[in-house]
């Protein structure tokens, strides 16, 4: 059996709070880490020539699609920013979770992302 101890580092006003858990596993499997949440980057020419960087949408729909399957992946609600090299803001950082597990299983996969300035008025 394995023990693991788990801590969570926790910076609030300057003071730092520990807390652990001990688990006992008969066996241990490791995932190699990937990337979560970060910003979404793109060679599309309005990105790279920085037509929109600064430009921030409010309350927007993101929708991630494997054009590849033909298929949508998520559609995530929220605000988004579009900077120097492509798509940051809660909407975006969590649509890059399924960017980076679609890629992690197919580096090939085409996938695209569109949005919907204005979810409600459908």
């Amino acid at each position: 059996k394995f023990l693991i101890i788990l801590l969570h580092h926790v910076d609030t006003s300057n003071h730092l709070i520990l807390t652990f858990s001990i688990r006992y596993v008969h066996s241990l499997i490791l995932t190699p880490p990937y990337p979560t949440e970060v910003p979404l980057t793109s060679d599309e020419p309005f990105i790279v020539e920085r037509k929109l960087q600064g430009l921030s949408l409010r309350g927007i729909d993101a929708t991630v699609w494997d054009d590849t399957r033909k298929k949508r992946l998520t559609t995530e609600h929220g605000d988004m920013l579009f900077t120097h090299l492509g798509l940051s803001g809660p909407a975006a950082l969590r649509c890059s979770h399924y960017i980076s597990t679609a890629r992690r299983k197919n580096l090939q996969v085409s996938l695209s992302v569109t949005l919907d300035l204005a979810p409600t008025c459908a």
